[in-house]
């Protein structure tokens, strides 16, 4: 979901942006600033991504239900990002007290010693698990062992992959984009 898109909101406020998904983010976030989205039921939710963007040391985001001291489910750690066009995602682990629909606020917070003003500026928020559906879809993620060097060099690539519900899974490669398949399997 954008962040732009908030329902309502104390502190903070939108901003056109054209390295955004969008083209606008939440800006401007001091601590105790926050903004909430309703209604936002987090069943079958076990983490949230949040993409955002510092030109300082950052912040946490804490996710809270139903006001901005409300319970927290979730709290991210969103460090430095190099700068104000560029982007890192913060993963927050979610742990809800129920299926029902609540305003889910995010809330800006200092780290001990860390800045409290102009914390960070946040693109977007990502629900991931199984939700409602009866399968989550899986955790797929790609390694390298090189990254860099004079071309041509070898690069071997690893592939990880988890099924939430253990199942056995298969995967292929595709490097040249062709539609065809190069390589399949883990290695």
């Amino acid at each position: 979901i954008q962040a732009e898109l908030y329902a309502g909101q104390t502190g903070v406020g939108a901003v056109d942006n054209s390295s955004a998904d969008g083209g606008r983010r939440v800006s401007n976030l001091d601590v105790g600033d926050s903004f909430y989205f309703e209604p936002v039921s987090l069943k079958g939710v076990n983490k949230i991504l949040v993409r955002y963007a510092s030109t300082g040391a950052g912040g946490l985001a804490e996710l809270r239900l139903d006001s901005p001291t409300g319970p927290l489910v979730g709290t991210a750690d969103l460090t430095a990002s190099g700068g104000a066009g560029v982007y890192k995602t913060a993963t927050a682990t979610i742990t809800p007290p129920d299926d029902a629909a609540h305003k889910l606020y995010v809330v800006v917070a200092a780290r001990s010693g860390g800045p409290t003003t102009a914390v960070y500026d946040i693109d977007s928020l990502t629900f991931s698990g199984k939700g409602v559906a009866s399968n989550a879809a899986p955790e797929v993620s790609i390694s390298a062992d090189t990254v860099s060097g004079v071309a041509p060099f070898p690069v071997a690539f690893t592939g990880h992959v988890l099924d939430p519900e253990g199942g056995a899974l298969t995967y292929a490669w595709d490097f040249d984009a062709d539609g065809t398949e190069d390589a399949k399997g883990r290695e």
